[in-house]
């Protein structure tokens, strides 16, 4: 379970999996196939930097030490990417730290579309009504997506759900509405 949002309260709270699966699937319909960024990359550095959480767990906004265990598990990984047959573990640890180091424009827009997938999320718990701290995550989301491609998604992001939210509402008002109505149809059937 990502650590974010048990710490929030929320009730069925997303997997690390669920988390990577998403994060990927935005960078996949989103990300177009030529350009300036490689979108193999960004897809490898999501996929890299959700890998150690799979394993030792989410580390959170504080979780310095799991952290720090996600770099050893990485080390490890990166080690075994010396035996025959397994180079590409290598590849998934200098993938871990490029994204950790920001350290290319296809590691910004990876981080972004990891953003991406929390502002998914956050506004699916809004909707549930079960995330209490909601408009300063938002902020905060929508503030730390850096890249062009990340900020035109956080824009379409928004507005399907901002939509969504408009149409909730008139879909509640109706049906309270339509409640009331059947019961003073009901109040004057009885007179």
């Amino acid at each position: 379970e990502r650590a974010g949002w048990v710490a929030s309260g929320s009730c069925r709270v997303e997997s690390v999996a669920d988390h990577t699966f998403g994060a990927l699937m935005l960078a996949t319909i989103y990300l177009p196939d030529a350009g300036e960024i490689d979108k193999s990359v960004v897809l490898r550095m999501l996929m890299a930097h959700d890998l150690a959480e799979s394993i030792v767990g989410d580390a959170g906004h504080d979780g310095s030490a799991q952290l720090q265990e996600q770099v050893r598990t990485y080390r490890m990984l990166a080690a075994s990417g010396s035996y025959q047959g397994a180079e590409s573990l290598a590849q998934l640890y200098s993938d871990f730290v490029a994204f950790a180091d920001q350290s290319s424009p296809e590691a910004r827009v990876a981080k972004d579309f990891d953003r991406l997938d929390g502002l998914v999320q956050l506004h699916m718990y809004r909707q549930r009504g079960v995330y209490a701290k909601d408009e300063e995550w938002l902020e905060a989301l929508n503030v730390a997506i850096q890249t062009d491609i990340g900020r035109s998604v956080r824009d379409l992001v928004n507005s399907y759900f901002k939509d969504r939210d408009i149409l909730g509402s008139w879909v509640d008002s109706f049906r309270q509405w339509s409640d009331s109505e059947r019961s003073q149809s009901r109040g004057t059937d009885l007179d």
